[in-house]
């Protein structure tokens, strides 16, 4: 929200750069191309031609943030018509993020599970170019909301360079949070799935991919 409200008020791009450095690590929110913003730990982050600084974090190397930060997904909370595949994989990282926590914790390690919900990308345009149904395929008369669900992730996608800010705040702090969750629907669509019966969900889901129409 910070960098999509600054790069509104301001009418111009507005971009978020990490650097590294033997000092440590830091990211920069900041006007203009990456070139033109340094942080390298030894002082302040700063700006030349023209870019304007609006915020940075440091994290010095003499205290690091020991994190291993797995991606999930929303859709590993529950499963959607035509994305079984997709959704038991991310299950599947959400298990093996549950395991290395504890298995690392000893360690002084932090796992972190990044959750996100709808995030834009071109995820949903790879994913449709692929659909390829046979005319004698019992799912013809719904290839429609087959292409739904390819798209369902990007309909009000929340852009990349918003999403990523909270998550590297999260995953810079001392001790960071077992699981983040960011995007579109990423609160909503899992708390449906908690409080609907499992089969009210299901008829939901399969009426919005139209899957209703085959009875």
């Amino acid at each position: 929200r910070y960098v999509r409200s600054e790069a509104v008020a301001r009418n111009e791009g507005v971009g978020v750069s990490f650097y590294n450095g033997s000092a440590g690590q830091c990211y920069v929110i900041h006007t203009g191309s990456r070139a033109d913003c340094q942080c390298d730990g030894t002082g302040p982050a700063q700006c030349t031609s023209g870019a304007v600084l609006l915020k940075s974090v440091f994290q010095p190397a003499s205290q690091p943030v020991k994190v291993v930060a797995n991606v999930g997904s929303i859709v590993g909370l529950f499963t959607t018509p035509f994305a079984a595949a997709y959704c038991s994989s991310k299950a599947a990282v959400h298990s093996l993020t549950d395991a290395l926590r504890m298995e690392l914790a000893p360690f002084g390690i932090h796992v972190v599970s990044i959750q996100p919900g709808g995030v834009r990308s071109s995820f949903g345009e790879h994913a449709e170019a692929v659909v390829r149904l046979p005319e004698t395929s019992l799912y013809k008369p719904v290839e429609t909301g087959i292409r739904a669900r390819a798209q369902a992730g990007q309909q009000g996608a929340m852009p990349a360079d918003v999403f990523v800010v909270p998550v590297v705040d999260a995953l810079l702090r001392s001790s960071p949070p077992r699981v983040i969750r960011g995007g579109t629907n990423s609160v909503r669509l899992p708390l449906l799935k908690r409080l609907l019966p499992a089969a009210m969900f299901d008829a939901k889901l399969s009426k919005l991919f139209g899957l209703d129409a085959l009875r």
